[in-house]
């Protein structure tokens, strides 16, 4: 009997509508949701190849238990016994350290699953939480931490508006905007520049993005926090800074902008291969523009200077007013916001070598809290299509819905630990020599 179905890619954070075609249980066909209004019918050779992960005859669907050289089935029962048992018994014995946690990307399609997985880390007391971000992100993560308070606050580009595109350290042709979540990004671009727009890219190579923007710069390897840094000051310099309702939020200011001043175009263009002129005049397109974002990914992470250049993404996006706004970079609306609740429950992020144990036990006593809105007893706030404006449905698990400004009122954003970052005095030094 043949059935179709509707859902998701697992895959990655893209979040691509499939259509499924499936004969007797096996998946006979895999395609792009052409009236998905995310991903409009896009999917890539990873979507596509799952029907080779669920047809393969070795996949395996039981919990397997060694014996000598032999897997045998085991009861879901007698596995989560038997590590329970092995997790109590290595803890004892080694110290709560001993047990690590590694999050594959699939975690983040399950609202149960990252929930479960906060309360498992948070009983298990360890700091050894890995994931792909470990890899490519925390630095962004970190840079999230320092301005917003929360690493789960993170602005997404909202591309579908924006003026002005300054992609650094990023290749989202390829990789479908991580963490913009943008599958087909070739379309998004050109439809930038059907609007007028322009697409800019910074980056050491010219990648499959740049080939397709209005401009591509070459940049020296680990250079991009001067380079921001640069952008930054010539803005100042010439005045061209406007962070009109954000300016109430912001909280060292003025200090970070002194910090700025010794960022000369003359001098940047020395390390980062970029010539004056052309840092000055991305200075004031970017600023200039009726909207405008600035973009990094894990080229802008993994490097030297990677929290450093993460934070001068955002500060460029603050004090031009492109956070928070149309056009700019935006914080996300999904069905759950799972930054506030990760919040309630005292796990806004810890890059401390370990979490203290008031704070665990802070995070136990507040989930009771949330005991409602885990059981489902009530409903969480949703958005309709026309909130979206076409965009994509609200409901996703790893929704990336920029539809509207969502700043709290009593929210602060600290410049204070970029401007005093070590790395802003040693990037120049250091790179040049």
């Amino acid at each position: 009997m043949k059935t179709i179905k509707c859902g998701i890619c697992p895959i990655c954070g893209s979040s691509c509508g499939l259509i499924v075609e499936l004969e007797n249980g096996l998946i006979t066909k895999i395609t792009g949701d052409k009236e998905d209004p995310h991903s409009r019918g896009y999917i890539c050779p990873k979507g596509r190849s799952l029907i080779y992960q669920h047809n393969d005859p070795d996949r395996i669907l039981k919990p397997k238990r060694r014996s000598g050289d032999s897997w045998a089935d085991v009861s879901w029962e007698s596995a989560l016994d038997d590590i329970s048992r092995r997790f109590a018994h290595i803890q004892r014995r080694y110290g709560k350290d001993a047990v690590a946690v590694y999050a594959g990307d699939g975690s983040t399609h399950s609202y149960e699953t990252l929930f479960s997985l906060a309360a498992f880390v948070s009983v298990l007391g360890i700091k050894n939480l890995y994931s792909s971000n470990s890899i490519d992100a925390l630095p962004r993560l970190l840079a999230s931490k320092l301005l917003y308070g929360s690493s789960g606050m993170l602005p997404v580009p909202d591309v579908k508006r924006t003026g002005y595109l300054l992609i650094l350290g990023a290749n989202p042709v390829v990789t479908n905007g991580s963490v913009m979540t943008a599958p087909g990004f070739s379309r998004y671009i050109s439809d930038i520049q059907k609007r007028g727009g322009k697409v800019v890219v910074i980056d050491p190579r010219k990648n499959e993005t740049a080939l397709k923007a209005d401009e591509h710069h070459f940049i020296r390897p680990e250079t991009d926090a001067v380079f921001l840094l640069t952008v930054i000051n010539v803005i100042f310099e010439e005045r061209l800074d406007k962070p009109g309702r954000l300016k109430k939020f912001l909280k060292g200011y003025e200090e970070f902008k002194s910090r700025a001043r010794g960022f000369t175009p003359e001098r940047a263009s020395g390390v980062t291969g970029i010539p004056t002129e052309e840092i000055r005049r991305i200075a004031r397109e970017f600023s200039l523009a009726p909207s405008a974002v600035c973009y990094g990914r894990m080229g802008t992470c993994a490097q030297s200077f990677g929290t450093t250049a993460s934070m001068l993404i955002d500060i460029l996006n603050i004090i031009t007013g492109n956070l928070d706004r149309p056009g700019g970079a935006m914080f996300t609306t999904p069905a759950i916001d799972m930054s506030a609740i990760m919040s309630a429950l005292g796990m806004s992020g810890s890059f401390a070598k370990k979490p203290h144990a008031s704070q665990r036990a802070a995070g136990l006593q507040r989930r009771y809290a949330l005991r409602g809105l885990c059981r489902g007893d009530r409903k969480p706030e949703r958005y309709s299509s026309a909130d979206c404006r076409g965009r994509q449905p609200c409901g996703r698990a790893a929704s990336h819905c920029p539809h509207r400004p969502r700043l709290l009122t009593e929210h602060q954003i600290d410049m204070r630990p970029c401007a005093a970052c070590r790395a802003l005095a040693l990037c120049p030094l250091r790179l040049s020599e």
